[in-house]
């Protein structure tokens, strides 16, 4: 599995991700602590004005309590994903 991201025209890293089964804790690991958070603290030292915002899908990964949980206590905002939205 690939995961990317971007804002605006910004584009930020891209990790592939290990085979296998990924689970809340290995995605924290992988992905937010290294990843997601250095780039949205590189938006907002840009941007100071604005709050950058993530939008994730329903992957299990992403609504488990302990991903929810990181998210909270590291101040990241996310957007509502509506459970039939494409």
């Amino acid at each position: 599995m690939i995961w990317g991201c971007f804002q605006g025209l910004k584009m930020g890293p891209m990790v592939i991700l290990p085979k296998g089964c990924q689970n809340a804790q290995s995605f924290i690991n992988n992905v937010y602590k290294p990843v997601l958070k250095p780039f949205l603290q590189s938006i907002q030292k840009e941007n100071q004005d604005n709050i950058p915002i993530l939008m994730e899908d329903g992957a299990a990964v992403h609504c488990s309590q302990l991903a929810q949980g990181w998210r909270v206590n590291n101040n990241i905002e996310k957007l509502s994903w509506p459970a039939q939205s494409p």
